[in-house]
């Protein structure tokens, strides 16, 4: 633990969420105070658990009183150190806020606390036949809470709950893969396809991500013939005529010279 706080402050913080939900031990700070990039030294000043919206409101006023920065942690699988805490922070990791309400089969929602993982809210989704298609490497890990403000990594606020809506279950998916010139044709693709297709995912990397990729892994690369950049389109074949369109915007984009 790095700047603990002093007797005063710790049976603050406890008062509001109970004694076994504060921790000042080392152990605490390596589980909650430390995200993927393993770069700083996790040293909150303690670690907070609320388990109630209202909890987390009075910490966040607690805080304001004291004067005291707050870091909040979620699944903690960033890779930009958005969920360190390095500098004695109040660290308020939310994965107490774990349930699921107010199911809505006609709207397809679902009311999520902060700390739903990802894929937990994908399995719901499955038992109600439904999807939900927002996907991660790190779907069985990551929560609901730190997939809200993109980009933000907890420096906007502390998302604590959330109304998720999810869709009917894709059909027939298929994907292509192709080689793309340069950073610019990439959006000509994805403009050409969406405007003839009603696609389910798009994705693109570059031929210097797919290296590494495949120098750490037993993979295989897509063509013989490295291209600068890599975009992959799924969509659903909803009827005997989608395959023959997407190879009409291949070829479109073929002759285009922007694959």
């Amino acid at each position: 633990m790095g700047l603990e706080f002093d007797e005063h402050l710790i049976a603050k913080l406890a008062a509001i969420v109970g004694d076994e939900q504060v921790r000042t031990d080392s152990q605490s700070a390596a589980i909650y105070g430390i995200d993927w990039t393993r770069v700083y030294q996790p040293a909150p000043g303690a670690v907070v658990l609320p388990k109630t919206v209202e909890q987390v409101q009075a910490l966040v006023q607690l805080a304001i009183a004291e004067n005291l920065a707050i870091v909040a942690s979620g699944g903690r699988t960033g890779l930009s150190g958005g969920a360190v805490a390095a500098r004695g922070e109040l660290l308020i990791a939310l994965d107490n806020l774990n349930g699921m309400r107010d199911f809505n089969a006609i709207d397809r929602t679902v009311v999520c606390g902060a700390g739903v993982i990802t894929e937990q809210l994908q399995n719901f989704a499955e038992q109600e036949g439904l999807f939900y298609p927002v996907d991660f490497a790190s779907s069985g890990s990551s929560q609901i809470g730190g997939n809200m403000f993109i980009g933000g990594e907890g420096t906007l606020g502390i998302v604590v709950e959330a109304t998720m809506q999810r869709c009917r279950p894709p059909v027939d998916l298929s994907v292509l893969v192709l080689g793309v010139s340069d950073m610019s044709a990439i959006m000509d693709v994805l403009n050409t396809y969406q405007n003839k297709l009603d696609l389910t995912a798009f994705e693109f990397f570059s031929e210097r991500a797919l290296q590494k990729v495949i120098a750490h892994g037993d993979l295989n690369r897509p063509f013989e013939t490295p291209a600068e950049y890599y975009a992959l389109l799924e969509f659903e074949q909803l009827s005997a005529d989608t395959e023959e369109l997407a190879m009409t915007l291949f070829e479109h984009c073929v002759e285009q010279g922007w694959v």
